[in-house]
């Protein structure tokens, strides 16, 4: 690259914030694999894929947003091989797992067709893309499971969740954890940035995360036994607490910032943020 040329934008995402959405559910899944199955291989090119594939999300959105402008579609080309190649790798040691595209495809098309339209930052396309992230972690545990195309490990989980329910509550607990969570930071953040100031998206940030606690402290109480049942009582409590603890953060930070019109910078958010996500993970864990 010759000097004073600027490199193509796409190749390095901006939004900081979404490694949090990547390594949680990354670490739990690979942490619950060896736990119940042990270690399998192809584990590894699905970590990578999932790097990849965030990158490869933020190049594609970027080069439809700029109406599929050239200088945008180097890093699309590149990740996309990268992408091909690790998803080759996938099939080789663990050609179950491709049935979960059947599940993340339609997730990734509505994120690209709202990013077609511009529209990349609306509420649908962070539960879209939050969902599809959280689904690292059930894609990983599965890939212990015993499972035979066209679907796969998804057909493999529901064969499990059919005979042995007690086997999957988990995994499913910790998915439904994290997507609770990371759902709530979509719209936290948005009354920290792009919603600063408006009381209606500030209202919906407290509601929502109130309703997370509520059932997590109802579950945890024994009154939702789909939901706790085979879930450590440690994994309760804490996921109980961190939601709890997220409420007063989605009242506290927008009430002592832009709603007083005083300015909180991204950076004093998403360390709040890490935070959070680690303590989300360690419930993971202990689940």
């Amino acid at each position: 690259m010759t000097r004073g040329r600027k490199r193509a934008p796409g190749w390095v995402p901006q939004q900081h914030g979404a490694w949090a959405m990547l390594v949680v559910p990354a670490v739990t899944g690979a942490v619950l694999l060896v736990r119940d199955h042990g270690w399998r291989w192809v584990a590894l090119p699905v970590l990578v894929i999932t790097v990849v594939g965030y990158f490869l999300l933020n190049a594609v959105t970027l080069w439809l947003k700029a109406r599929r402008k050239p200088r945008y579609w180097p890093p699309v080309r590149a990740y996309a091989v990268a992408g091909g190649v690790l998803g080759v790798a996938v099939m080789a040691l663990g050609p179950g797992l491709t049935g979960w595209l059947v599940v993340a495809a339609p997730l990734l098309a509505v994120a690209l067709v709202l990013a077609s339209r511009r529209r990349d930052r609306a509420t649908l396309s962070g539960l879209v893309t939050v969902t599809a992230a959280c689904l690292v972690t059930p894609v990983l545990w599965s890939a212990g499971l015993s499972a035979r195309l066209p679907l796969g490990a998804v057909s493999a989980v529901a064969d499990v969740a059919a005979r042995r329910p007690d086997q999957v509550r988990g995994v499913a607990f910790v998915t439904l954890l994290q997507l609770a969570y990371f759902f709530g930071t979509v719209v936290y953040v948005k009354t920290m940035i792009r919603e600063r100031g408006d009381r209606r998206w500030f209202a919906a940030s407290v509601a929502y995360h109130a309703a997370m606690t509520a059932v997590l402290l109802t579950a945890a109480l024994g009154g939702i036994p789909a939901l706790a049942t085979g879930v450590s009582g440690a994994a309760l409590v804490l996921a109980t607490v961190v939601l709890a603890l997220a409420t007063a953060r989605a009242w506290a930070m927008p009430t002592l910032g832009p709603l007083r019109g005083r300015q909180i910078t991204p950076l004093q958010v998403g360390l709040v943020e890490i935070g959070f996500s680690v303590a989300v993970l360690v419930a993971c864990l202990l689940a």
